[in-house]
């Protein structure tokens, strides 16, 4: 993979193993596979083992030694897949991508789109089968939903379900490059207002009277290139200007009772002002 990239997608046989490899496209990326030729006889069939960078290749051929001995009794692998594509549903398919989604970020996410799953997209497409389901179906499931539980729900439920799609072509649950989700007709989304509760303004009217007598200290904790040194307090006096403190006022230590900040000598401002 150091070479320089190939014109053209270009195959590498192992020297060892035969019928093991990996192919090499122009855009840089690498697939390791397994040939074999069926025990009935037909035309060699070739599966895809693993991505180059994400599986090393010792395991890719170990993993190719196992399928052309399969091969060689009379099992097919590629047959195999094919007929797990074929049997997994909409409803497995989203349970896969949510439980590797629970490996990946936080709890809360995971519940989320387990909740989105279970609530507007598996009631109604739950049991197609992944590699059928339409763009159809998935544009009649969002205009349901949008109808019943709201537009932000609707295009919630497209996104996790195009999301677990994408990731389920990669782990060949579903064909490569299949979804269904993709290119739906989404609700227009508008920002949403939210006004504070009684007792957050509460809670904001006192940080506003704290603000304007005590201050607030100013820390930059232990970030590398915080300023060493006591802290600094900044409060407003009664013309509306910033007042500068050196030290850390409380509600029982008037502003005054801390040690004022030097004061530039070029500019002379009032004193205790800045």
């Amino acid at each position: 993979m150091k070479s320089a990239r190939p014109n053209r997608t270009t195959f590498y046989f192992d020297a060892d193993l035969a019928g093991f490899g990996f192919y090499r496209t122009p855009g840089d990326t690498g697939t390791f596979f397994a040939e074999f030729r069926p025990v009935a006889g037909g035309a060699k069939k070739r599966i895809k083992l693993g991505r180059v960078g994400t599986l090393k290749a010792n395991e890719a051929r170990e993993a190719a030694r196992k399928a052309i001995a399969n091969a060689a009794l009379g099992k097919d692998l590629a047959q195999g897949r094919a007929d797990d594509r074929a049997s997994v549903t909409v409803k497995r398919l989203l349970d896969l991508y949510i439980e590797r989604t629970r490996d990946k970020k936080k709890a809360s996410t995971a519940d989320g789109y387990e909740l989105s799953a279970s609530v507007n997209i598996v009631p109604h497409i739950g049991a197609v089968k992944a590699s059928a389901l339409t763009r159809r179906e998935v544009q009649v499931m969002h205009t349901k939903v949008g109808v019943g539980r709201g537009k932000y729900a609707a295009n919630r439920a497209v996104a996790l379900l195009k999301a677990a799609y994408s990731w389920g072509g990669k782990q060949e649950h579903v064909p490569a490059g299949y979804n269904p989700a993709s290119g739906v007709d989404r609700y227009k989304e508008e920002a949403r207002e939210r006004f504070l509760t009684v007792e957050e303004m509460q809670r904001l009217g006192e940080a506003m009277v704290e603000a304007e007598t005590i201050g607030f200290p100013v820390n930059a904790g232990d970030a590398k290139h915080a300023p060493k040194g006591p802290s600094v307090s900044f409060s407003m006096n009664k013309k509306g200007r910033a007042r500068q403190w050196i030290g850390t006022p409380t509600r029982s230590s008037p502003p005054n009772s801390a040690i004022p900040a030097p004061h530039d000598k070029n500019k002379k401002p009032p004193p205790g002002e800045i």
